[in-house]
């Protein structure tokens, strides 16, 4: 009798084989525009992509400042340099396969500032699922702005955008999400934990605050490299919006990555040119990249610094008392 093939062994194996469709997709796009990409010539504006890399991590301030606050509402306190320290570390482990690295980071983290796991299991579901919630939503919206005038396309988006409003309402929110947690053979939300509709207003506030600051990170990106396009900020943050939404979903993809650019590179090959629709992808996702390294550099030098400062006195007390003072 044949042994069962691991679980886990199917999972890499699926990964393995999804990357690889979404590698050929993107390969297949820059191979045919490669005489263009080889003869393309471009220059950035520096200032601008600075800014850029700068709103990118407004993007994952926001974010930790969503997390911090489902946090706090579960009883658990922790400050807002804390939570966006927490935040910037956790976040590299999105990179690995599954996405669970990121979770578990987190927790262990808030674990060492006293903070309950499971008030951070509770935080990062309510994280992932506005921030999901919402990127639809505002797609919905951008995308009737987008389509107004163009009759059942317009009113599709229209729609959309309403039912995700809807979805949001605590009641449906709650329902929806156990009907999910039930399928996947989990216990429902507990009650104690749930939101009153202020304060999932206020949530979904600091996601609103995520998806303008993401956006216009990649619109500002793309002006730097063609000033043409200046005046594409609803196309160019509609095509951030969506292509973060769905690199989320593929859970194949470690920090959504290739879904992300391939969703990106179709969208923006309707508004410019082919081979900046293929460059401006990639280095979207390297001022990303250097947002975060920026950012978590910073957090974790300033940890350094204050925990050096207020250690030094104590250290010089004990050495007052005769602690740590040895004979030559």
């Amino acid at each position: 009798m044949s042994k069962p093939v691991n679980k886990t062994v199917l999972r890499w194996i699926a990964t393995i084989v999804l990357l690889a469709i979404v590698a050929w997709l993107i390969g297949r796009e820059v191979v045919a525009s490669w005489q263009r990409l080889a003869a393309y010539e471009f220059s950035l504006s520096w200032p601008l992509v600075a800014l850029s890399v700068a709103l990118g991590a407004g993007y994952y301030f926001f974010n930790s400042q969503a997390w911090r606050y489902a946090v706090q509402r579960s009883g658990q306190r922790v400050s807002v340099a804390q939570a966006y320290r927490l935040y910037a570390l956790s976040v590299f482990g999105r990179y690995v396969p599954g996405k669970a690295w990121l979770a578990l980071i987190r927790m262990e983290l808030g674990a060492r500032l006293g903070i309950s796991r499971t008030a951070t299991t509770v935080a990062l579901l309510y994280e992932n699922g506005l921030q999901l919630t919402t990127g639809v939503a505002i797609s919905a919206v951008l995308g009737a702005s987008l389509f107004a005038g163009h009759g059942r396309a317009g009113l599709l988006a229209v729609l959309a955008a309403v039912l995700c409003l809807v979805v949001l309402a605590p009641p449906v929110f709650y329902r929806l999400l156990n009907a999910l947690l039930r399928m996947v053979r989990r216990e429902p939300f507990d009650r104690a934990h749930q939101l009153r509709f202020g304060h999932m207003a206020r949530m979904v506030g600091f996601f609103v605050g995520v998806w303008v600051c993401g956006g216009a990170s990649l619109y500002l990106l793309a002006v730097a490299l063609d000033s043409t396009l200046v005046d594409r900020p609803v196309q160019i943050g509609l095509i951030f919006v969506v292509s973060q939404v769905l690199g989320f979903v593929a859970l194949f993809a470690p920090g959504g990555l290739g879904v992300r650019e391939w969703v990106q590179m179709e969208l923006l090959m309707q508004i410019t040119t082919p081979e900046q629709a293929i460059i401006l992808p990639f280095l979207a996702r390297l001022a990303l990249v250097a947002a975060e390294v920026i950012q978590g550099a910073i957090l974790q030098a300033a940890l350094t610094r204050a925990h050096a400062a207020t250690s030094g006195p104590a250290e010089q007390g004990r050495a007052a008392d005769g602690q740590g003072v040895h004979d030559p």
